[in-house]
């Protein structure tokens, strides 16, 4: 393989593509926000598909490096002295489970926001620090009196619409602000798991496009109204509800999910 300084690589960008570029040119992109390190690309007379940039060996000089220990060590002292810090973890002792997803500490007031706010739709667990095994927070004492807005027990035909399967597809945002393109990493009946650095309405519903790349599959490409569920903890991506989708695309999807079984 030839060197990488003189690589040609294209990116893709919702329905077509950027390049060629070189590689100093794909990062000059990420840092212009054209691109993004989830993004795909492909280099020029390679035997391999589409990769992500962050993926691809010839980019790994280009990433962030891990930092060292002393400054960990660092990093360890000054949180052991900060207040702040000192009285959230006294007090954020909850851990959260939602749809195979675990996050916290939270602390009890947090939890009872995130209840009241009802985006959370389905099951939802809930553990104390130090304590093993997962409860429905439905049966823990301390959040009775809290409304929670969605269902705390999930029927069989509910728990299998939130099953997810991986599916390999680009996805374009239609947001106020842009265009934006991510990746799909997974689909279930009810919704998507999106890799992108955008971030998208907390509140209010938005479009995207799904193209589906994987060979022989029958899902072919489709459009849909969605709502934001929650925000992946390293922001990285986020998963979406479908709030609008037509019949035929809701039993393509079925369909898809089935043969993946």
């Amino acid at each position: 393989m030839s060197s990488s300084k003189f690589a040609y690589w294209y990116i893709a960008q919702d329905l077509s593509s950027i390049g060629p570029l070189m590689t100093a040119e794909v990062v000059r992109k990420i840092d212009e926000g054209v691109a993004s390190w989830v993004d795909f690309v492909w280099r020029y007379q390679s035997q391999d598909g589409w990769v992500r940039i962050c993926d691809a060996p010839d980019f790994q000089s280009f990433l962030p490096k891990k930092p060292t220990t002393a400054l960990l060590a660092q990093v360890k002292v000054s949180a052991a002295h900060d207040p702040y810090l000192r009285k959230a973890l006294r007090t954020s002792v909850w851990f959260l489970e939602f749809q195979g997803s675990e996050f916290g500490p939270l602390g009890q007031s947090e939890v009872e926001a995130i209840l009241k706010n009802g985006k959370l739709k389905g099951a939802l667990r809930i553990r104390k620090d130090g304590r093993s095994g997962w409860k429905p927070i439905e049966e823990v004492v301390e959040f009775k009196g809290v409304l929670i807005a969605s269902p705390g027990v999930k029927s069989e035909s509910e728990r299998r619409n939130d099953r997810r399967t991986p599916l390999v597809a680009t996805v374009q945002l239609s947001l106020q602000k842009g265009q934006f393109t991510g990746v799909c990493r997974d689909i279930s009946q009810n919704g998507l798991l999106i890799l992108s650095n955008c971030k998208p309405p907390t509140e209010s519903p938005f479009l995207l496009k799904v193209t589906p790349l994987e060979e022989g599959t029958d899902l072919a490409p489709f459009k849909a109204e969605v709502q934001l569920v929650r925000m992946l903890g390293d922001l990285t991506g986020f998963s979406v509800r479908f709030t609008k989708v037509e019949k035929a695309v809701t039993e393509a999807i079925g369909q898809y999910l089935r043969k993946k079984v």
